[in-house]
């Protein structure tokens, strides 16, 4: 706010997804007002609190031009989500505006804060089963086959007994 008080940047800080996967992409959006009598030049928008798990991208605001009262621009940000970013609660993003005034006087909004709900990850899926379905029946094979080969043994035995 300008020394007068004449001067306010009220900023609204939309975004427009729900990330649900890392790499979703959150733009968000400022919208810089001049509410104030006076035109405002060096609009700049300023980082608060970020509760993302990595770094904000850089934020982009049109040709730098004075904002003259009643003017508005919009200047973007995008984060990229990682996975760290979706356990279900949001993500929220606060920032600010500044500027000034045509005798050199900052003026500063007051904070305004984004939340972006974000999507708890699916429970992992099971592992798929690659084994056979008839454990049973495998079992019965080699049970058999150790019965005929004892079998074979038993024969082979008492033809060799006999003279």
């Amino acid at each position: 706010m300008s020394p007068d008080g004449s001067s306010v940047l009220p900023l609204c800080h939309p975004s427009y997804c729900w990330p649900s996967k890392p790499g979703d992409t959150i733009t968000y959006s400022v919208l810089v007002t001049d509410t104030g009598s006076v035109t405002l030049r060096d609009i700049v928008p300023g980082e608060g609190e970020f509760t993302g798990a990595g770094p904000m991208g850089p934020v982009s605001c049109p040709e730098q031009r004075p904002l003259l009262p009643g003017q508005r621009t919009t200047c973007t940000a995008k984060y990229t989500v990682r996975a760290a970013d979706l356990t279900g609660r949001p993500l929220r993003n606060t920032a600010t505006a500044g500027g000034r005034t045509p005798d050199g006087a900052s003026t500063l909004s007051p904070p305004a804060t984004a939340t972006v709900d974000s999507v708890a990850p699916a429970a992992p899926l099971p592992l798929p089963h690659t084994g056979s379905d008839g454990v049973w029946l495998e079992a019965g094979l080699a049970l058999g086959l150790v019965a005929v080969g004892g079998s074979a043994l038993l024969i082979a035995r008492r033809r060799r007994r006999e003279p």
